[in-house]
């Protein structure tokens, strides 16, 4: 892996939170892109409705870049996940959303969120028997593994080995229309050997990928592991994963 992927692995969720405390926009824009669509599943499955969801949503993310939020955040509360989650109930009781709204005519950031692809995603997925609760932990875990498989493949295009990352990449999911190893032996022009050993270290940087994202998201002294167990706990049950858990880490 690149030494820059290997410093942005180094870099902590809350490192980055309080950065954007601080006014780092682009620790925001991180910030903000992670984690919008689990918050907009989790307003929908509290029963707002979409256009009220998407109001709350983007008026908590200007609140975010505002750094009205991050400026009070503190690792030793735990899970960042879990204290923004706590942070919009909070701002959803205390009516933020009027107090924001009005300064979108000031200087106040709007972020284009692409909230028709999320209201697609929620209906397909067929959540409607989940609670807002395991509706945003999945999401949170969705993300966390679409992250690292971006990651993933950042390094393997750096190493002109994104053709062969896309074309094993179904394989990695264990999805059921998967082309077999010997079809992609004639398509990639290898042997299956090579496939099956370069599926094999493909894996293993998405174990480690995946394990590092979650090392982000919670405080020094928390342990990876039961994040991991977390990670499994909310993809368990669901339709399908962007990589197969128990395959991946």
């Amino acid at each position: 892996m690149s030494d820059h992927n290997q410093a942005q692995f180094k870099t902590t969720q809350w490192q980055i939170v309080h950065e954007a405390g601080r006014g780092g926009s682009n620790s925001l824009d991180k910030l903000c892109q992670t984690y919008w669509k689990p918050l907009y599943f989790y307003l929908r499955r509290k029963g707002h409705g979409v256009e009220e969801a998407q109001d709350l949503t983007q008026s908590f993310i200007v609140h975010m870049l505002a750094g009205d939020l991050l400026s009070t955040a503190d690792a030793s509360r735990g899970r960042f996940r879990s204290y923004l989650l706590t942070s919009l109930h909070r701002f959803t009781i205390n009516q933020w959303r009027k107090e924001i709204s009005a300064k979108r005519g000031g200087e106040a950031r709007v972020m284009n969120l692409d909230f028709g692809t999320a209201e697609t995603e929620l209906k397909s997925a067929q959540w409607q028997d989940q609670t807002p609760q395991r509706v945003y932990e999945r999401q949170w875990a969705l993300e966390v593994i679409h992250v690292a498989t971006n990651r993933v493949r950042s390094d393997a295009e750096e190493k002109r080995k994104l053709e062969l990352f896309d074309a094993l990449l179904p394989r990695l999911r264990l999805d059921s229309d998967a082309v077999t190893y010997d079809e992609l032996s004639q398509e990639m022009n290898m042997t299956v050997d090579a496939l099956k050993m370069a599926a094999s270290r493909f894996r293993e940087k998405l174990r480690t990928a995946i394990r590092q994202v979650l090392r982000e998201t919670i405080a020094p002294d928390e342990s990876v592991d039961d994040e991991v167990a977390s990670l499994f706990a909310a993809l368990r049950g669901g339709e399908s994963t962007p990589i197969h858990p128990e395959e991946s880490i």
